[in-house]
């Protein structure tokens, strides 16, 4: 786990309101037949005086067959595993923000999308951050992509955008620098009751190019 940059948290891209990072690492159709309808032959009355009464009664004509609609077989599909690998790595951008705004180091959310050593380094992280009655703000360009799975372990990289800042949480006053910037980083997601949660992150560098 590395001290991180500042914090932006939402396949490849787009922004997420809230916090900033003050260390890394955070460091049928239905087939329906139309019944037919019968028609039943009349005896007709001759109009002219020869014999007039009725014949053989003419037999209605068979019923049409019904109509049907073929509806197609649906076709099973199956997810791309990477998707569910990126919702989780954005899960865990949005619970971190949404967890520094108002500052809440016991955060459900922060468990739910993180574990191990990453879990327990934002947590110290946002402990320091309530003792000094901060707040963090703002927004992430997040660019995720997986470049690597085994089983239930995968790692993503980033280039993500950050625009977030420290705030003391009485005066609103920002207390880091205002510039932003894109931080490389490798985050190694694993599964825990069939979720996918960052376990570790790692930051590569700085100024990266989105791609």
């Amino acid at each position: 786990m590395m001290r991180s940059p500042r914090t932006r948290a939402a396949e490849g891209g787009g922004q997420v309101s809230a916090a900033r990072l003050s260390r890394f690492g955070v460091a049928a159709h239905l087939t329906r037949g139309v019944t037919g309808v019968r028609v039943f032959g009349v005896c007709a009355v001759a109009l002219v005086p020869v014999a007039a009464g009725c014949g053989d009664r003419t037999e209605p004509p068979p019923p049409p067959p019904p109509t049907t609609v073929t509806v197609p077989a649906s076709t099973t599909t199956t997810a791309d595993p990477a998707t569910a690998v990126l919702a989780g790595y954005r899960a865990f951008w949005g619970a971190y923000l949404k967890a520094a705004d108002p500052m809440d180091p016991t955060s459900p959310a922060l468990a739910a999308t993180a574990t191990g050593e990453e879990l327990q380094q934002v947590r110290r992280t946002f402990a320091g951050h309530f003792q000094k009655g901060e707040v963090i703000r703002g927004e992430l360009d997040l660019r995720p992509k997986v470049t690597g799975q085994t089983g239930s372990t995968a790692t993503v990289t980033d280039c993500y955008g950050d625009s977030t800042h420290v705030f003391d949480r009485a005066t609103g006053e920002q207390k880091d620098p205002p510039e932003t910037v894109r931080y490389q980083v490798t985050a190694t997601m694993v599964t825990e009751g069939g979720v996918w949660k960052i376990s570790t992150m790692k930051k590569e560098g700085e100024g990266c190019s989105a791609a």
